[in-house]
């Protein structure tokens, strides 16, 4: 089984307000027959249509009326993030974070078609490993003109010279960056994306040479909704955890929800990181069956140490997170069917 983790946070300024259904919010994945169906857009959620173990979220944000903001955030395959601020939303912004492998190009543009996304404000690599970055490349590399989507900002990470990879699917990633977006920026310091009701803090790695990997260079996340926060974490291990302890870049309070590192591998999440974090739930992006063995047992026992409750995508299917601000409730698509 794969499918999407989609969170979704109620932050209340009138009434009702719902993230992926703007009225009422009955269930997560309704059942009709034997279908599940998307609680955003009620069409029907095609059984491995998702990217496996690959991070793609999207964040928005709809402002109310009365001038206040929610923020929406979306992603597939790993995480979808998607928040709607009332019955009169007049705008929007938007953000995505990885895009897999270029296999997976085609069905982020069908997806932005399926949410009506015609901008994405911010466009975010965690790191410019291929199957995080392949997909934005082959998006990236489509004519707004053609593909009806236009880009703001492409964030990505700042890698030393010295580390920076010479594949093809980066150097065209970043042609294609140049020649749809509106501005390429590397981030080199930690910056806050303002969402209404919401904050995106990007962290980028502390580690600035000598990673072990590109993995510890991934830009991580927080986002903080009301009472409710969130930690990404691209595909940073043991070293990038260790340097961001070190240098006090966590947050200083336990998080709600942690999407693990690097799809539960060996290398990540050890023990002093998660002390750190103390996440309530944990969840895990991986493919059912996947090569490389991922959530890795050691993993696995030491996210069960710290007291945190695991949700994985190859077991659990689309996994749907409701946040009202103060608390969330949590709902697979496994317990749907």
């Amino acid at each position: 089984m794969t499918g999407k983790i989609l969170i979704k946070c109620d932050l209340v300024v009138r009434t009702g307000l719902h993230i992926g259904d703007s009225s009422s919010f009955s269930a997560i994945g309704t059942v009709d027959s034997t279908v599940i169906r998307d609680p955003f857009t009620g069409l029907p959620i095609v059984p491995g249509s998702s990217l496996k173990g690959k991070l793609r979220t999207l964040l928005a944000r709809r402002s109310c009326v009365n001038g206040e903001t929610l923020p929406d955030f979306s992603a597939d395959g790993e995480v979808i993030l998607r928040m709607f601020g009332g019955s009169e939303p007049v705008r929007f912004a938007r953000v995505l974070i990885d895009g897999g492998e270029r296999t997976e190009g085609d069905t982020l543009l069908a997806d932005f078609q399926q949410y009506g996304i015609s901008k994405l404000d911010y466009v975010i690599a965690s790191h410019p490993h291929t199957d995080h970055i392949g997909g934005l490349t082959v998006f990236l590399g489509m004519d707004p003109a053609d593909s009806g989507v236009t880009v703001g900002t492409v964030i990505t990470a700042d890698v030393p010279d010295a580390d920076i990879p010479t594949t093809k699917t980066y150097e065209q990633f970043l042609d294609n960056a140049e020649a749809h977006a509106e501005d390429v920026c590397f981030l080199s310091e930690s910056m806050e994306l303002d969402l209404g009701s919401a904050t995106l803090q990007l962290i980028p790695s502390p580690i600035k040479s000598d990673a072990e990997t590109l993995n510890e260079y991934s830009i991580c996340g927080l986002l903080t909704s009301g009472a409710n926060t969130f930690f990404f974490t691209g595909d940073a291990g043991k070293q990038e955890e260790q340097a961001l302890l070190a240098e006090n870049l966590l947050p200083s309070q336990p998080v709600d929800v942690l999407k693990v590192g690097h799809h539960g591998s060996k290398g990540s999440s050890s023990t002093e990181f998660l002390q750190a974090l103390h996440p309530t739930d944990a969840v895990i992006s991986c493919g059912t069956g996947n090569s490389y063995g991922h959530p890795h047992q050691g993993a696995l026992e030491r996210l069960q140490e710290v007291g945190c409750t695991i949700y994985r995508t190859d077991l659990d299917g689309t996994i749907c997170i409701r946040s009202d601000g103060k608390a969330l409730t949590i709902q697979t698509e496994a317990e749907a069917s």
